[in-house]
């Protein structure tokens, strides 16, 4: 339940504050899942879950800082 506020109040507040920054700055949050590199330690807390590459969170990241989407919370599963 808290991860659930955690990544819910994350991308809302993106989306809410994006629009009030000045001079065209963007806003945007990515939300990854569990990492197939910590996998292992973490899967009894990820129960069901696909685990994912941290390279993929990585490009998502730049994506995320150097494209042209604002506003944005960027689910990466």
């Amino acid at each position: 339940m808290k991860r659930a506020l955690v990544i819910g109040g994350n991308g809302t507040f993106a989306k809410a504050a994006a629009f009030e920054l000045p001079r065209g700055i963007r806003l945007n949050s990515v939300s990854p899942n569990l990492f197939v590199e910590s996998a292992e330690k973490y899967k009894d807390f990820f129960i069901g879950f696909n685990p994912i590459p941290v390279e993929k969170v990585a490009n998502t990241f730049i994506q995320s800082a150097l494209g042209i989407e604002t506003a944005q919370n960027f689910k990466i599963y």
